[in-house]
């Protein structure tokens, strides 16, 4: 039996590192930069279609987290 248990709060490491020894803080990055791409394409970014990342997460946004925000970002 299996649970879908939905995760409030991740803590990984209270202390400061390098992002490269980090999974939590490169998924961040990564998204972070989808969306930066999403909103400011870049031609390179057209390029490699890097503008378009940001849309496949459209099914696993949390709306409710800004409801002023249609895909709920807190910016």
């Amino acid at each position: 039996m299996t649970k879908n248990i939905p995760i409030e709060r991740i803590i990984e490491d209270p202390q400061f590192k390098s992002s490269q020894k980090s999974y939590f803080i490169q998924v961040a990055d990564i998204l972070a930069f989808g969306l930066l791409r999403r909103e400011l394409p870049t031609p390179k970014a057209r390029q490699r279609r890097i503008h378009k990342s940001f849309e496949k997460l459209d099914v696993t946004l949390t709306r409710e987290c800004n409801r002023q925000d249609p895909l709920g970002i807190i910016r």
